[in-house]
């Protein structure tokens, strides 16, 4: 079994359990490494004009509350990723854990974009589909459940706890939040036999490599 395989699967079994801690610098490692991979650029949104820009366009479509958004999301436009923390810096609510999790969560937005034709084609069909933008969040999510799978050999969050973000924070209908479900719900069955997402996958293979 692949080297990458074997520390995915380690927490299986007893005797191959290999604890996972993350530091400071295994963080700003990670991010250095997609940046490299994905040509991705990581910029603080307090001194970025157009964050300000999208956060006021995102108030008058109605995805989320501006001083809120402002607050506390992280949010990745085509390739540049704007993030209320440095990475390494553990402040609430991202601790070194979490901004792992971010980091995955965002460059799978990029894959994403990738897919969709780039990142102007991505970018509207998020800011104007309802729909689309359910299923682009659901899809970055599945990132928690693989990692978690990774770290710990069980899924610690929920369906319902992810639901529940999606549902209040992107501006989406009943039925958009539903579809957004459904798809969580076949993301965690995946990753609980091992399956990830393509971002997932990059991060696990930096993090296989400092454990």
């Amino acid at each position: 079994m692949p080297r990458l395989a074997r520390l995915h699967h380690r927490r299986q079994c007893a005797d191959v359990l290999v604890p996972f801690e993350p530091t400071s610098a295994i963080v700003r490692g990670l991010y250095d490494h997609l940046q490299r991979r994905y040509g991705s650029r990581l910029v603080d949104r307090s001194e970025s004009k157009p964050f300000q820009v999208l956060a006021d366009l995102v108030s008058l479509l109605g995805i989320a509350d501006r001083e809120s958004y402002l607050r506390r999301t992280v949010t990745t436009i085509g390739h540049t990723i704007y993030a209320p923390f440095t990475p390494g810096e553990a402040s609430p609510p991202y601790d070194l854990w979490t901004q792992i999790v971010v980091a995955a969560h965002e460059h799978e937005h990029i894959v994403q974009a990738e897919e969709s034709g780039g990142d102007l084609a991505f970018i509207l069909r998020y800011l104007v589909s309802p729909s689309d933008r359910a299923v682009f969040e659901a899809r970055a999510f599945f990132s928690t459940f693989e990692l978690e799978y990774w770290r710990y050999g069980e899924v610690r969050t929920s369906v319902d706890t992810i639901t529940k973000i999606i549902s209040g924070s992107y501006g989406l209908g009943a039925n958009d939040v539903l579809a957004a479900r459904a798809a969580l719900v076949v993301g965690l069955d995946v990753a609980r036999v091992g399956g990830l997402s393509p971002a997932t996958r990059e991060v696990i293979k930096y993090l296989a490599g400092a454990v």
